[in-house]
């Protein structure tokens, strides 16, 4: 997103010599959808604090920056590369913080687990072998049944 605006705001800077930029803040967590709204046209509206601590994280970001809480690193963890700013104070509780700098190297679940670390097989070692075997007889070109 960050990059798209960027580049819109290029054209616009050439053009009518204004500048544009975006700030954005993430967090995740549970929200409450409230209605909002009449007989005719129906809109809806995210309330909590959940939202609340983003539109924090949007306000402390520097103009064309992302922040994100550490909840929000979890679920997107080894798919993007952050910069950690510590705990911010102010709030009801202290929140760490962290800076988005790039996208990371994962494309899938597997390959963010992977990153994270995948889990140990403890007491299989003869199941892992088999699998290890078998995978080479695979790419040699010998399937099996």
């Amino acid at each position: 997103m960050q990059d798209k605006v960027k580049r819109y705001a290029a054209e616009i800077q050439r053009t009518a010599g204004a500048p544009i930029h975006i700030r954005v803040g993430l967090n995740s967590g549970e929200v409450v959808v409230r209605s909002i709204g009449g007989d005719l046209r129906m809109d809806y509206s995210a309330v909590g604090q959940t939202t609340h601590l983003a539109a924090c994280m949007e306000q402390m970001a520097m103009p064309g920056s992302v922040l994100l809480t550490t909840d929000t690193l979890r679920l997107a963890e080894g798919y993007v590369q952050v910069k950690a700013l510590g705990p911010v104070k102010g709030l009801l509780e202290p929140v760490d913080v962290c800076e988005l700098t790039g996208a990371g190297q994962a494309r899938t679940r597997l390959q963010a687990a992977a990153i994270r670390g995948l889990t140990r097989f403890p007491g299989r070692d003869s199941e892992v072998e088999h699998l290890r075997r078998f995978l080479t007889l695979a790419g040699d070109g010998h399937g099996q049944e």
